[in-house]
């Protein structure tokens, strides 16, 4: 009977560590906010994939316009809020952002590539909001016309959102 007990409780200590190692899932992107935004840079991540190399960590961010038009210029910042629906509540999982570049895309200057798709991995909670924005920090950047952000789960398009810059 003893033994009957720790095969028991070796069966059952085996399906609760298999349970808890699953990997989260996400059910549902949701845009909480868009438009055009200002925050502060608190940091600097090197992000492959991505047209500078790299993608900040911001802070104190403020939505001031609910609009899908961006002024053509250096400094303005836009992009969402996306709120991340799915299992378990609280574990982390991975959401790729695809920033869409309208032709003829960006050419870095400096490494002459064009990027047409600017994409990183960022790791999220699931049940939290998080933010994808875009900056214009140098002239190359500001290419004019639409610029749709994606965003991407499992190999699964959950939302986009198509800004256009220009100035009209």
């Amino acid at each position: 009977m003893k033994s009957a007990w720790m095969v028991l409780l070796s069966v059952g200590l085996c399906l609760a560590s298999s349970a808890a190692a699953q990997p989260a899932r996400i059910d549902r992107i949701t845009i909480v906010e868009a438009g055009l935004l200002e925050a502060r840079k608190i940091d600097q991540v090197a992000t492959p994939g991505t047209a500078s190399g790299h993608t900040s960590v911001l802070d104190s961010v403020v939505f001031y316009e609910s609009s899908r038009r961006v002024p053509a210029r250096i400094g303005v910042q836009f992009g969402v809020r996306y709120r991340i629906t799915g299992m378990p509540s609280g574990q982390e999982a991975t959401v790729r952002t695809k920033w869409l570049v309208p032709a003829p895309g960006m050419r870095n200057p400096l490494t002459g590539v064009v990027t047409r798709v600017d994409e990183a991995d960022e790791t999220v909670t699931v049940g939290t909001d998080r933010l994808a924005g875009y900056k214009f920090s140098q002239a190359w950047e500001v290419v004019p016309g639409p610029w749709t952000l994606e965003l991407w789960a499992d190999d699964r398009k959950l939302g986009s959102v198509t800004f256009i810059v220009g100035n009209d």
